[in-house]
């Protein structure tokens, strides 16, 4: 289908000379720049997605660095650059702007193409595309920055040095004496900035991103003295603007001196304010000092309503500990233990750069741990009644909490619980390798309770806490240590079925994986059939129903939910043992069980259909039968006469249909997606023998579910072909070996001969071969019994049909079916829908309804004028199908393209002329039915 054209080149540029048009690669250490200004607007060609574009050719002569701009201020710009070899290069937003820039290092010469557009399909309005060239160079002389300080404005642009990373920088040096505290930062609201300080010696000191933004710094104490090298450049290529350079120097260390804390415990009130001292983050700080000695305990709490606030503790060996929201809240805490003896910073500051304002520092210290003495606990088991009151142990959170010891043996089950009726209560047990294992809320309450199955030996610590601070009461807790602990006497299920409440908690039956479970019993008779659900709104449920001999049916999670179904056929008469848990440890609450004994199969019996056609609905649903895959089924069972064309439809648009029609004989005919449709399968056979057929209605993958519709049709008036045969001893035998027979199929032009092999009783192999030596293979179409090759007759005569098996030796009867019927004209006369001029692009559609190429592909034709010996290219993009290009000659000689360059997306033609005359250009697709958007330059 045909496209708008763009507008040629010299339309566009009305401003410029066709030699402002050319780009020329300069001399080393030269950028040369040529600006185009335009419009998109209605007229313009379009994008595959419908908005405007401009297109623009401009000549590159030897390889370099080269960069293209596009700017707009009306809308969001979008540059695409075509090299001379078909690569494309795209960008939309570059930098921290909506405009686009295409750069890199090009090895190529010659033409390059830049299309101009917008993100936006409905984007429109003025714009300036620069084309530049740059090669490698060193700059200019480096800059003097005051030995004392300094602010320097600066800006990276065309000029400046440019590295082998496709950077701009500038350089500039510093006089430092050794033992200086400096300070270097470059912030730029333009591009992402980078610096590098080389000292005296040669090494290097590099940042990119410093703090919370792109910008950077460098904070350090200078190691020598000397003249110091610093480099401002950009993260990204080819980044350009203005930018800012802060240079402090000091004799002391940033952050001012910090004031020392004498008192043990304490309150400190302060403020952070722009005069305080600065930290590398960009923050300001202040700093506290205090004496500790080894083993000593110190919790600091920072709060401020002013800012979010950020706390550090530095030991006298230098080790960090680091805090920014403790709890829910945006204020800070830490609760350390002193390992060594000196002095501690306490460093105050905001998490923002531009955080400022007053906050409260609240430190204690104290010879013993603040989470209080903890209480041994006797083996086995015990009850204690406690009170979290003023003088127990303190939490970091402010919470009371009392501390508890047990020794537990490697793998076996702790029980904790703890009630009360005046806190939250919440439970904390850290186990000997140091993992915390908590709980605030048991099935739904607030009481709290765990249990865990000990990975190791040792110590188990279990503090008894409230959930928020400040809360205090009396308590219930009890804890219980055990081997194994077992539910009680199994609960009897009544033969009649119907539901069962049940709930698991703390008391029932353990798992060695440290779950709850409950059991019931029910008797079946070999052959019954039984189905069970458990379902809870509490827990991910998971059931296991164990036969009389041991035998188990397991399932965790059924119809795509946190729900369990087991359904099965009785093996034995006798005693099944139902078993219902959870998924995971830990997990509790109610839950209910629903179950049904029954004669008849799972999701009852087939449903028998009547008459030549007809139609119903129906439901898939969590009760029906399960195929193999798991996935829900309906059985129906049909009469067919021998020779008639069964022909069964099924639509949903609740699930993904599966469709599957087996034989008297046992063959197996199935669809998934019937035209690529998910809701839709079909399947469409010949009774090659007469009597019942059964049709199964199924979704494609488990758990799926809802209503479809079934729909039949057996027609007698047949219009397949068929015969019979059978591999046996004695047969030719193909060259791997196989037993082999061959048959003949007269066939005409614009036939589609489409043949099928079915066999239930070997692996099909088929083959079918056209009069002019064509060959066409199958393996297995459907399955290992299913062969199927089809064909567009495009050599009229005798075709050869040769039915052999996959494998040697293997033997069976068969069943060749066959159809020949008139299909569309395919690869008729070429008929232009419009010329393509020189420098001219198209935006077209490969869509349904299109002429059809030689195999059946959809294509799009255009035609151009030429004479001998002139030299034209063509490029073909698309990103909704495999592009093909071919260029007809006057004479009918094809020039064709498939992948240039190994791109699935973009065939390439250049060729010269060898005859005058009209030529056609042929867009089209590599593989049958595909559609989709294409764009088709011809290069002037």
């Amino acid at each position: 289908m045909l496209g708008s054209l763009s507008k040629s080149l010299a339309a566009r540029l009305t401003c410029q000379t066709a030699a402002a048009a050319l780009l020329a690669m300069g001399m080393a250490g030269a950028a040369y720049a040529e600006t185009v200004t335009g419009t998109l607007a209605d007229g313009d060609a379009t994008t595959d997605a419908g908005g405007y574009s401009d297109r623009y050719e401009f000549e590159v002569s030897s390889a370099g660095m080269l960069y293209v701009d596009l700017v707009s201020d009306d809308f969001d710009t979008y540059l695409t650059l075509v090299t001379p070899s078909g690569e494309l290069l795209e960008n939309d937003d570059y930098g921290m702007s909506f405009n686009s820039r295409v750069m890199f290092n090009t090895e190529e010469t010659g033409t390059f193409i830049a299309i101009v557009s917008s993100y936006d399909t409905d984007g429109a309005g003025e714009y300036t595309l620069e084309y530049n060239t740059i090669e490698l160079n060193e700059g200019g002389p480096a800059a003097t920055i005051a030995a004392d300080g300094e602010t320097i404005s600066g800006e990276l642009a065309m000029g400046d040095g440019f590295n082998e990373h496709g950077s701009f920088f500038d350089t500039y040096e510093v006089e430092i004496e050794e033992g200086a505290h400096i300070f270097f930062s470059v912030s730029s609201d333009e591009f992402d900035t980078l610096i590098a300080l080389i000292s005296p010696s040669g090494e290097e000191y590099v940042n990119d991103d410093y703090g919370m933004g792109v910008n950077s710094g460098l904070m350090m104490q200078a190691e020598e003295s000397g003249s110091y090298e610093f480099v401002v450049t950009s993260y990204g290529e080819g980044a350009t603007g203005a930018y800012e350079l802060d240079y402090q120097v000091s004799d002391a260390p940033f952050g001012g001196m910090p004031e020392v804390l004498t008192y043990l415990t304490d309150v400190v009130e302060g403020e952070l304010s722009e005069d305080d001292g600065m930290m590398p983050n960009g923050s300001v700080v202040d700093l506290y000092e205090i004496s500790l000695q080894q083993g000593t305990s110190m919790m600091v709490r920072l709060d401020s309503d002013d800012f979010d606030t950020v706390l550090t503790i530095t030991s006298p060996s230098g080790e960090e500990m680091f805090n920014d929201d403790f709890g829910d809240s945006l204020n800070s805490g830490l609760m350390i233990l002193a390992e060594e003896t000196g002095i501690y910073t306490i460093e105050v500051g905001a998490f923002g750069m531009d955080g400022l304002g007053a906050y409260t520092m609240d430190y204690r210290t104290s010879d013993e741990p603040f989470s209080g003495a903890p209480e041994t606990l006797e083996p086995g088991s015990g009850e204690i009644y406690g009170r979290l009151e003023l003088g127990d142990g303190v939490h970091l959170s402010g919470a009371l909490q009392d501390v508890y010891q047990l020794e537990v043996a490697e793998g076996e089950t702790l029980i904790l619980r703890l009630n009360s009726e005046q806190f939250d209560p919440f439970l904390r047990v850290t186990t000997p390798q140091g993992y915390d294992i908590e709980n605030d809320d048991f099935a739904g309450e607030l009481n709290s309770a765990i249990m865990t199955v000990a990975e190791t030996a040792g110590t188990y610590t279990i503090v008894a806490t409230s959930y928020g601070a400040g809360e205090a009461g009396d308590y219930a807790f009890s804890y219980q240590v055990s081997d194994e602990i077992e539910a009680g006497p199994a609960t009897s299920l009544s033969r009649d079925g119907g539901d069962v409440e049940g709930m698991l908690t703390l008391g029932d039956g353990i798992n060695e994986d440290g779950t709850l479970y409950d059991l019931y019993e029910i008797e079946l008779v070999e052959g019954e059939t039984f189905q069970l659900f458990q379902r809870s709104d509490a827990f991910d449920s998971y059931l296991t129903v164990a036969t009389p001999s041991g035998e188990e049916f397991v399932n965790d999670d059924f119809g795509g939910g946190f729900d369990s179904r087991v359904a099965f056929e009785a093996p034995e008469s006798g005693v099944y043992t139902v078993t219902a848990s959870t998924f995971g440890s830990g997990e509790a609450g109610s839950y209910t069980i629903s179950y049904a004994v029954s004669d008849e199969p799972i999701g009852g019996p087939p449903v028998e259909l009547n008459g030549d056609e007809g139609s119903l609905e129906a439901e898939l649903s969590i009760t029906d039968a399960t195929g193999e895959n798991g996935s829900y089924m309906d059985e129906y069972t049909l009469d067919v006469p021998a020779g008639a064309l069964l022909t069964v439809d099924m639509n949903s648009i609740d699930f993904d249909t599966f469709l599957m029609v087996r034989g008297p004989d046992g063959s197996e005919t199935f669809n998934d997606d019937f035209e690529g449709s998910l809701s839709h399968s079909r399947v469409e056979l010949t009774a090659f023998a007469g009597g019942e057929y059964t049709i199964t209605a199924s979704a494609y993958s488990a758990g799926e579910y809802g209503d479809y519709e079934l729909s039949f049709m057996i027609d007698e008036d047949n219009p397949r072909d068929f015969f019979t045969g059978e591999l046996a001893e004695g047969d030719d035998l193909a060259e791997e070996g196989q037993y082999q027979d061959s048959y003949e199929i007269d066939a005409e032009v614009g036939q589609d001969l489409v043949v099928d092999l079915r066999s239930a009783e070997f692996d099909t192999y088929l083959t079918v071969i056209a009069p002019d030596g064509e060959t066409l293979e199958n393996d297995d179409y459907t399955g290992l019994g299913h062969s199927h090759v089809e064909q567009r007759v495009r050599v009229p005569g005798t075709y050869t049909v040769l039915v052999r098996s996959f494998g040697e030796g293997e033997t069976g009867s068969y069943t060749v079916e066959y159809s020949q019927e008139e299909g569309p004209v395919m690869g008729g006369e070429l008929e232009a829908e419009a010329e393509i001029g020189s420098g001219d692009s198209i935006n077209g559609v490969l869509e349904e309804g299109d002429a059809l190429h030689e195999a059946g592909e959809f294509r799009d034709v255009y035609s151009f004028e030429a004479g001998v010996g002139e030299e034209v290219a063509f490029d073909l993009f698309s990103a909704g199908f495999d592009t093909y290009l071919i260029v007809v000659s006057p004479d009918g000689a094809w020039t064709e393209n498939d992948d240039y360059n190994g791109s699935l997306d973009h065939s390439h033609i250049t060729m010269t002329t060898d005859q005058a005359g009209e030529y056609m250009v042929i867009v089209t697709s590599y593989d049958l039915e595909e559609t989709g958007d294409y764009l088709l330059f011809r290069r002037s």
